[in-house]
């Protein structure tokens, strides 16, 4: 995976390896990809306080106010 971080990020983002996906994770974005590196899916990522991981996504707790998920298959 190349990505060009500089125009995106003020963080370079952490990269989690799980067992059926990576998950990759900055201060704008959230992904998974699979071992080939073909996006799984893509959210917005603004301020993280939890990430909480189920059988088929991530659950992310958005400043407390919202939370949103983020696939790890297709």
């Amino acid at each position: 995976m190349k990505r060009n971080i500089f125009d995106r990020s003020l963080d370079f983002p952490f990269f989690y390896l799980h067992e059926n996906c990576i998950l990759i994770v900055d201060d704008l974005f959230a992904e998974t990809m699979t071992f080939d590196g073909d996006t799984i899916d893509i959210i917005s990522n603004e301020q993280t306080h939890e990430i909480e991981e189920y059988e088929k996504y991530f659950e992310f707790d958005i400043i407390g106010v919202e939370k949103r998920k983020l696939m790890k298959t297709k």
